[in-house]
């Protein structure tokens, strides 16, 4: 997270008497929301676990596109030819 985002968004709203270990509890706190709850505006306004959940579901549809893809090229004529010529078959 950005300095100027955290000094901002927590530092500047939060009181200063805190003990340490009060503040790490505060800043724990906030940066639970922060990733969570706070849309982000480079992130297309998701949250950052939005934006991962996304970016991960679309992988996952990629990659089974891509093996999809792969099976279905074995079945081709062209790809049947191209073993056989391995193979030592030139018919």
């Amino acid at each position: 997270m950005a300095r100027r985002t955290i000094t901002k968004e927590f530092y500047e709203v939060t009181e200063n008497f805190f003990e340490l270990s009060e503040l790490k509890d505060e800043l724990l706190e906030w940066e639970g929301i922060y990733n969570t709850i706070r849309p982000h505006q480079v992130l297309g306004y998701l949250t950052p676990l939005k934006f991962l959940e996304q970016r991960k579901e679309h992988l996952e549809k990629r990659m089974c596109r891509q093996s999809y893809e792969r099976v279905h090229l074995l079945d081709t004529p062209y790809y049947s030819k191209m073993v056989n010529i391995k193979e030592g078959d030139v018919g």
